[in-house]
């Protein structure tokens, strides 16, 4: 129940910054092509963006594998779905905000979080369903020491990771889509 309730204050929040961002900006006003093409981040230089090149796929990778190994390792969910939506944030701070909206679009980010905190509250619930007991495993525990070999807990970890991820990348884009907004209108 810890973890449910935590995804879903995590998935209000988000649910919060979206509705008040969006409201100040109106829900169809979007930056134009080029004026997004143009945006940069005022200190991308060369090094940054090649490094952030680098981190790019790293970042995804690692984040992935944190999530997958979340239940034999150190790691899980929360900390994987950081390290995952870092990835795209990286492309951001290599000056190129368009890059990063192609590579997590707006509804991507918004059903990753939903589908996410969904799923951990399904997996949860599957338990109750096929057990009696809310979050007890009802999936074969597979070989000790391998991937799949506890249960529910790499679907859940999963899940976790999905809703984590997608909750920090929509409140970066909405951050970033209201500061693009503020420096488009000359208010700062």
């Amino acid at each position: 129940f810890d973890t449910l309730g935590e995804e879903f204050i995590l998935f209000g929040s988000v649910l919060g910054v979206v509705l008040i961002l969006r409201q100040m900006r109106g829900e169809q006003e979007r930056p134009s092509q080029t004026e997004a093409d143009e945006h940069t981040f005022s200190g991308a230089s060369a090094a940054l963006r090649a490094l952030s090149l680098v981190l790019i796929p790293c970042l995804i990778a690692l984040g992935v594998y944190i999530i997958v190994h979340g239940q034999i390792t150190p790691g899980g969910g929360f900390q994987g779905g950081l390290i995952l939506a870092a990835g795209p944030l990286a492309i951001f701070l290599a000056g190129r905000y368009l890059r990063m909206r192609v590579l997590a679009p707006e509804k991507l980010e918004e059903t990753t979080d939903a589908a996410g905190a969904a799923g951990y509250a399904l997996v949860g619930l599957g338990g109750l369903i096929f057990t009696g007991v809310f979050f007890k495993n009802f999936l074969p525990l597979g070989i000790p020491g391998h991937l799949l070999s506890a249960g529910q807990m790499p679907v859940a970890s999963v899940a976790v990771g999905l809703e984590v991820a997608g909750a920090f990348l929509v409140i970066w884009s909405e951050f970033f889509d209201q500061a693009i907004v503020i420096r488009r209108d000359g208010s700062s």
